[in-house]
């Protein structure tokens, strides 16, 4: 299934390119972005580990 991320409003997108089904509405691009790579993952036969969490600034 292709996806991409679109922007509407002050909103990011990650859609399904051929059902057109929002499949989650981010504040950022780069956390659509995120999504859009972990559903391309799933499809590939990845399992996902949950969140991932930041590095400290040291």
């Amino acid at each position: 299934m292709p996806y991409k991320v679109i922007r509407k409003g002050n909103k990011w997108l990650t859609i399904n390119e051929i059902t057109g089904k929002i499949k989650g509405t981010h504040d950022s691009k780069h956390k659509a972005i995120a999504q859009m790579k972990l559903l391309y993952g799933i499809k590939s036969g990845i399992k996902p580990r949950g969140k991932v969490r930041k590095k400290r600034k040291a």
